[in-house]
């Protein structure tokens, strides 16, 4: 290759795409002229997804050894919240269909060695069911607060508790006393501690499964 010829290369170079980059590098590499480097040494290459993602521009590597922390720190996170959302989610819904179907960290192991016996559409599934149940939750919490709230505001609700005790008042009761005894009863079996955490669980598990399998809010 000629001097001239080779300025012309460097001088198109920025102007390539980073899969024109890629397939270049690839055909260099093919042809003797790159080298690839190992151990701890070099950079990392980009994908155009994640890159996308990070917001990065122009033609950006990952420096090895804080990639490969980083990856330690995900991956650490994403396995306590895989084992924390399924935890509470077997005890909010017991008898849900939408149950865990893999050990994400057995998979995971077993995936980042190199078995054979797991495939990234594996992976890419486990990780996207982990990723709904934590969204499931957290979405939820707003949904089941509204739900719990507007249903124990009706249950309480001064109007009607007297339009209830109207239709129980004895002859020889006042309605102010009717309207009391229908509030007592309305404690006993609604205001009690144990009863509200139920109530509270049931609104949770209805509301995340809901946006687990796509139904409307009810």
């Amino acid at each position: 290759m000629s001097e001239a010829l080779f300025e012309r290369v460097l001088a198109i170079l920025p102007s390539l795409s980073n899969e024109q980059r890629a397939a270049f590098k690839e055909k260099l590499k093919a042809a003797g002229l790159v080298l690839e480097k190992s151990g701890g040494g070099g950079s990392i290459e980009i994908t155009p997804e994640i890159q996308k993602r990070l917001a990065l521009t122009g033609a950006p590597t990952f420096n090895p050894d804080r990639a490969s922390k980083t990856l330690a720190l995900l991956l650490d996170m994403v396995l306590t919240m895989d084992q924390l959302a399924w935890t509470l989610w077997k005890q909010l819904a017991p008898k849900s269909t939408f149950k865990r179907e893999s050990d994400l960290t057995k998979l995971s192991a077993d995936y980042l060695v190199g078995s054979v016996d797991v495939s990234t559409p594996q992976m890419t599934q486990t990780l996207e069911r982990t990723r709904k149940i934590v969204a499931g939750l957290l979405g939820a919490v707003g949904r089941a607060g509204n739900t719990f709230a507007r249903e124990r505001a009706r249950l309480f609700d001064p109007n009607a508790i007297e339009a209830d005790a109207r239709g129980a008042k004895m002859w020889i009761e006042s309605l102010e006393f009717a309207c009391w005894r229908k509030y007592v009863q309305l404690c006993k079996e609604y205001g009690a501690e144990p009863v509200i955490e139920k109530g509270i669980q049931e609104a949770m598990a209805k509301a995340a499964e809901n946006l687990l399998l796509g139904r409307p809010a009810s």
